[in-house]
């Protein structure tokens, strides 16, 4: 991806009329949902890459304690959709720090989701692991 195409995302964000996350504003929402889900302070670390991604809409990186996002990707979302993909790897850094299971396909994982109301992960087999869960429960 080139710098013409991010002028292109640039554009396209002014006019929607909403300002770029940054940041800042990434850390600070991030100790607003831990406080308010599980009263806690965030202590991990956020960073936005200049790198396009495809597959992804943010990730958490176990090892480093690490909320990654993309600035290309960022520029496509709205910020409610930015906001809830923090949301979502939030848990997954909560239940890390809780020593859960805190993968996509996991069944902890996938209710506190629920619970939090975030979105889960679009991937086929985390689509198919929440599908599963939900099956499960019905036949109880």
């Amino acid at each position: 991806m080139n710098n013409k195409l991010l002028c292109h995302l640039c554009e396209k964000r002014v006019q929607s009329e909403e300002p770029e996350l940054r940041l800042s504003d990434l850390y600070e929402k991030a100790n607003e949902l831990c406080m308010k889900h599980w009263e806690v302070e965030f202590k991990g670390k956020i960073e936005i890459v200049n790198r396009p991604w495809r597959a992804y809409l943010g990730m958490y990186i176990p090892s480093k304690q690490l909320i990654r996002f993309s600035r290309y990707r960022n520029l496509e979302r709205s910020n409610e959709q930015i906001i809830n993909t923090l949301l979502h790897e939030l848990v997954h850094w909560r239940l890390h720090q809780q020593k859960l299971p805190y993968r996509d396909t996991d069944t902890e994982f996938i209710l506190e989701c629920q619970r939090v109301g975030c979105s889960l992960s679009g991937t086929k087999v985390a689509q198919k692991a929440a599908q599963r869960l939900h099956v499960e429960y019905q036949s109880l």
